[in-house]
């Protein structure tokens, strides 16, 4: 097609600021590694095995990426935001920006977790076995799956479900999930010698020890991503 490019494995970092598009060919995990890295690029996820990958985030597959990268070049693909969050420890950026989620908990994962929580007005402190964090395009997973529900894929909110709350001499939680209003924040206080934030899965950890402060928000670069809706559209219907 006349494009010049370059092929850069998983294990390194992609170069900033040089690429107007970047394609991910592989799965939801390797788009997700990519995204972390992206700020103003235009993205393509291509899922390479369709029969075992579910490829949520990816538009093309081998059978027609041709079609969908001739449309990006004429500039003619419809285009998506997908609402990244962002990561602020004691008051400074972190430098991550995380599309699916993140899990606030104690370094060893089936450890008492211990933090105060702020959403809005209100502030809580709880045990738990952690709390997950979603944005909108993530809330279909771990937060579903632990009984939240999802945010439409557009929604600038964010989504948090704390699992499994430790509830002791009776005591009844408020916060037990919910979504996070557009443009508030979200906001842990840790109360562990040794907690971490683990950033879209295992990808990505920051060290969480007692009194550190996250606070987590929308991010102001979402991803820049070639529409792929319709392709979940066409899933749902297959299904039924």
């Amino acid at each position: 097609m006349g494009v010049r490019y370059c092929t850069i494995d998983r294990r390194r970092d992609i170069p900033r600021g040089i690429y107007d598009l970047v394609i991910t060919v592989g799965g939801d995990g390797t788009f997700l590694s990519a995204s972390a890295q992206v700020r103003d690029e235009l993205m393509l996820g291509v899922n390479s095995n369709n029969s075992i990958s579910v490829g949520r985030f990816c538009t093309a597959t081998p059978n027609d990426f041709r079609q969908i990268m001739e449309a990006a070049v004429r500039g003619t693909s419809p285009i998506r935001l997908l609402h990244r969050m962002e990561l602020w420890m004691n008051g400074r950026f972190t430098g991550f920006r995380a599309l699916n989620d993140l899990l606030v908990c104690h370094s060893n994962p089936p450890a008492m977790s211990h933090y105060t929580v702020t959403v809005g007005s209100r502030t809580e402190d709880q045990h738990s076995s952690g709390v997950w964090v979603a944005t909108a395009a993530g809330s279909t997973g771990a937060i579903q799956s632990a009984g939240g529900r999802p945010l439409p894929l557009l929604s600038r909110q964010l989504k948090y479900q704390p699992r499994e709350l430790y509830v002791k001499h009776g005591r009844a939680y408020r916060l037990r999930g919910g979504a996070v209003k557009s443009g508030a924040s979200l906001i842990f206080h840790s109360k562990m010698e040794d907690g971490r934030v683990y950033i879209d899965g295992t990808r990505e950890q920051l060290n969480f020890c007692h009194g550190d402060v996250l606070e987590v928000r929308v991010s102001s670069y979402p991803v820049r991503a070639i529409d792929f809706e319709k392709r979940l559209e066409a899933r749902h219907l297959h299904r039924s």
